[in-house]
């Protein structure tokens, strides 16, 4: 007589199998070369390959280590980091393992920098799109450099060769240079600090709110050689919101044929009213755009 399998039996059977059958493992290959338009490296290379845990972090031990112009293996699926050491330089680079075959080259002689923001001290990271570029760097002078990449994200990752370089982001009025000395091989993480507060702007003719748009402009608190007003962010509307790095800054406030102008001074994570008297009357100052 056939024996019948009943359902709850059936289904633990299934899951016993499921628990049991072996984790998927991908055919990965790496292989090595120095620099973008070099040749592959046919020397020995020591390959270190450790998975990433869930925080992102490499695990104790390494998965697999090998020695050989090319790494060949059998990984299971996830995150790792995968470290190429040939001729005294070393380098790392993340790769995701899925379920198909993997082949990716490794560039040595570069190193390779991973960037994120705050606003100020005790901020998450910003997770809207920020405008990332990097720029070749010439001593005392941060913006004479020619772009190399640029980026947009709410964080950015760049491989450039050694050397010195000034990453520039922006982030809706603000703009902010961090200078990176590079060494080949070397992974960096950075975060920048835009030491930022908030200024809520105001407008007050004949000693009454102005209710209707208002262009606001702040500019560097002192002219240039020329007597010129160096415009840092424009605000239109009735009371908006600006976002300014800590510092220093002059005010001016147009509204029809009246004007006005108020020093504000900004904090890193503060957010400050600031109201300005507009009247009708010549010696508006004249406002540029940034060198910057």
């Amino acid at each position: 007589m056939r024996k019948l399998l009943r359902l709850p039996s059936l289904l633990a059977a299934l899951f016993a199998g499921s628990l049991c059958a072996p984790a998927f493992a991908a055919d990965v290959t790496f292989t090595a070369s120095l620099g973008h338009s070099g040749d592959q490296i046919k020397t020995p290379v020591t390959w270190t390959v450790t998975k990433l845990d869930k925080s992102g972090k490499p695990e104790t031990k390494p998965t697999m280590v090998q020695t050989g112009p090319t790494f060949h293996g059998e990984l299971k699926t996830g995150h790792y980091v995968v470290m190429a050491q040939s001729q005294g330089i070393a380098t790392k680079e993340k790769v995701f393992v899925g379920s198909d075959k993997l082949s990716h080259n490794v560039v040595l002689g570069l190193a390779h920098i991973s960037l994120n923001m705050i606003a100020s001290r005790g901020r998450k990271p910003i997770t809207e799109p920020i405008e990332w570029e990097v720029y070749t760097y010439q001593k005392g002078k941060t913006e004479a450099g020619v772009l190399v990449d640029k980026s947009k994200g709410s964080t950015a990752n760049f491989s450039l060769m050694a050397g010195g370089y000034v990453v520039r982001a922006k982030y809706k009025e603000t703009t902010a240079d961090l200078v990176v000395p590079l060494a080949a091989g070397q992974a960096y993480d950075y975060t920048i600090n835009l030491y930022a507060g908030y200024a809520k702007l105001a407008a007050v003719a004949n000693k009454k709110a102005v209710t209707k748009k208002v262009t606001y402009q702040i500019v560097r608190q002192k002219p240039n050689e020329k007597g010129e007003y160096e415009l840092i962010a424009e605000k239109e509307g009735t009371t908006p919101n600006v976002m300014l790095r800590e510092g220093n800054y002059l005010l001016i406030a147009r509204y029809g044929k009246m004007w006005g102008r108020e020093n504000l001074a900004v904090q890193a994570g503060q957010t400050k009213t600031v109201k300005v008297t507009v009247r009708e009357g010549v010696g508006a100052p004249i406002v540029v755009s940034s060198a910057n």
